[in-house]
């Protein structure tokens, strides 16, 4: 099924071995440490990943392929550990894949697949059907306590109050950025209640045109911030969040969340861990 399996297994030993030749890196931002040439025959994102996923497990790269565009023959693949990264594509029919250290991964980590909107709506339910949330009340009244004496706390209760997390998914769908933020200043109970509602969000993946990357940047990043600030507000719901942070930390091709703009989603799951572990 494909061609120089073995050459690849060869070449990227020999590619990681080049590390300790590194040149300064502040120097050499966005210049590969090493780069080859070669040919695989794929027939799909599966049979690429299958090539590829030996060499990953055996020297500790977390693996991502993905193709850049639903009926492109093109892949965009991505490996990386603490110390490196490695950018693999194939524009022109052969794949080229560079060696980044992890301290310049944000230079050479780019938008580079197109991924049209009702692509990412059903592979993002397929991907995360059936994925079990507790059942929760809806907020009452007396829940939002005193929310008239902060404005953003005010407006947060105008949105939400009393809906259930069904109905507030169009409000989430017309601006998450402004949804992620009323979350924020809301007390304990109301927060709970919607954190569980904007992974409902997330899970149906039914966003607006262009909002895919926001929608899962502000559900993670949500997530970190409530750990460092408000701990005992996220912590209750955290095993409910996590198997779709972790999916959107695996996923961050998908959602087209160009790293120089939103950050590296595993290197935000890793610190969401850390801090769960000493809240």
């Amino acid at each position: 099924m494909f061609r120089n399996t073995i050459v690849f297994v060869f070449v990227m030993i020999i590619l990681t071995g080049c590390y300790k030749q590194v040149f300064d890196y502040d120097a050499y931002e966005g210049i590969p440490i090493a780069e080859g040439k070669f040919s695989i025959t794929v027939p799909s994102p599966e049979a690429l990943e299958s090539v590829l996923r030996p060499f990953s497990d055996t020297y500790g790269f977390k693996l991502q392929v993905a193709r850049t565009h639903p009926t492109d023959p093109h892949f965009l693949i991505m490996m990386w550990r603490p110390d490196s990264s490695i950018l693999g594509v194939n524009p022109f029919g052969d794949f080229n894949f560079y060696i980044y250290p992890a301290k310049k991964m944000e230079y050479h980590f780019r938008r580079q697949i197109s991924l049209s909107h009702t692509w990412l709506t059903n592979w993002s339910r397929k991907c995360l059907t059936n994925r079990g949330t507790r059942t929760m009340n809806v907020p009452s009244e007396s829940d939002w306590g005193n929310y008239r004496d902060d404005l953003d706390s005010e407006y947060a209760h105008r949105i939400f109050a009393g809906k259930t997390n069904d109905q507030v998914q169009l409000d989430f769908r017309r601006c998450v950025l402004e949804r992620a933020s009323e979350l924020s200043f809301m007390p304990i109970k109301p927060f709970q209640y919607y954190m569980l509602g904007f992974k409902q969000f997330i899970e149906k993946g039914d966003f607006e045109q262009f909002d895919a990357p926001d929608a899962a940047n502000c559900f993670i990043s949500l997530v970190e911030q409530m750990l460092m600030t408000k701990p005992n507000f996220i912590k209750p719901i955290l095993t409910d969040l996590m198997p779709t942070l972790e999916f959107v930390s695996e996923n961050q091709l998908e959602y087209e969340a160009d790293i120089t703009i939103y950050g590296f989603f595993p290197v935000k799951l890793d610190h969401i861990k850390e801090l769960a572990q000493n809240a």
